[in-house]
């Protein structure tokens, strides 16, 4: 006990016995409680090293090229009509499509009986040929002759212009050729003095058209490669817009016409190929993938390797073409690139 002790009341000394007792508990428990792990500093890893997707800068072809789809047309095509004459469309002789012959009848007009016409001049001209023939067997005089003489011929004149009126009603195929157009109207309708009826080709007039955007880049006898139905032929351009006469026909004036060296009747209007243009071409350029090509506004700039690091490097670009680039400048065969 300690001294004092027994000098407490018994409540007091119960207090003060139960605080020393929690007392000793708290300093007892710093040295039962567990110490703390010091964190370990996490181990070194060295970054992996950086693999650049490279190609050499070599000396190579390079070709620029045009590439377009065209068309076979008949660029000349001959206009038929009635000429002066007017009237109702009796019939078609032929189809659109169709392979004619020359002077084949194509159309014919309603001539409103002028083959009776004809008919019935065809018999005053025969009566009076029997005329004159009677008063030359009944020896008659040479003045009787001469009037019946012409007489016949009266006749005649008057069955030749009537023969000149019915052939005016029908249209006849000038050329051999292919029916390219019929007008849209019917038998039995109006049609006009003038008016194209039908428009006939040549089929030995067959040649390529391209209509688009890179028209400006064809020029005349230039030599272009054409791919048709798995053969191939060669073809000469004859025609540009800029090349083009003033007075020709309104359709051709934005076309690129190509002649084809083919065989007759190889190809058909209607039926397209693809052609190829050389447009410009480098036999020992510097060249490097299209990919290695950076731009920003007028600036072109590469990627090098110098010393396993990657720098960059501003170049002179020359021809262009989806895969490759000529480098003018900045560059020299066996340097590596840096492909995006």
């Amino acid at each position: 006990m300690p001294p004092g002790w027994h000098g407490y009341p018994p409540h007091r000394r119960l207090t003060l016995a139960g605080s020393l007792t929690l007392a000793t508990l708290a300093v007892g428990g710093c040295f039962l409680l567990p110490k703390e792990e010091q964190a370990l500093a996490p181990p070194l890893v060295e970054p992996p090293p950086i693999v650049y997707r490279t190609a050499a800068v070599e000396v190579d072809l390079i070709e620029v090229n045009v590439v377009v789809r065209v068309t076979f047309i008949y660029p000349s095509q001959t206009a038929l009509q009635f000429g002066d004459r007017a009237g109702r469309l009796a019939e078609f002789g032929v189809r659109l499509g169709d392979t004619v012959e020359a002077g084949q009848i194509l159309a014919r007009l309603d001539t409103d009986g002028l083959e009776l016409d004809v008919a019935r001049q065809r018999l005053r001209l025969r009566r009076a040929e029997l005329a004159l023939e009677r008063l030359e067997a009944a020896g008659a005089d040479r003045f009787q002759l001469q009037i019946a003489g012409v007489d016949v011929q009266l006749e005649q004149l008057q069955l030749e212009e009537l023969l000149l009126e019915l052939e005016k009603a029908t249209l006849r195929s000038p050329i051999s050729g292919e029916v390219m157009y019929l007008t849209r109207s019917n038998p039995g309708e109006q049609v006009g003095a003038r008016e194209t009826i039908a428009q006939v080709a040549d089929p030995r007039d067959l040649s390529l058209a391209y209509r688009g955007p890179r028209v400006a880049q064809f020029s005349i006898g230039a030599t272009v490669d054409v791919r048709f139905e798995q053969a191939d032929y060669i073809g000469e351009v004859i025609m540009t817009p800029g090349s083009i006469p003033r007075d020709a026909d309104e359709r051709l004036r934005d076309l690129v016409l190509i002649r084809v060296d083919a065989p007759a009747g190889a190809m058909r209007a209607g039926q397209s190929a693809r052609i190829i243009l050389s447009v410009d071409r480098r036999e020992d350029a510097v060249v490097v993938p299209a990919d290695a090509v950076h731009h920003y506004l007028e600036r072109r700039f590469v990627y090098v390797l110098e010393d396993g690091l990657r720098a960059e490097r501003t170049v002179e670009v020359g021809l262009t073409t989806a895969t490759k680039v000529e480098v003018i400048d900045g560059l020299s065969p066996g340097e590596e690139v840096v492909l995006r």
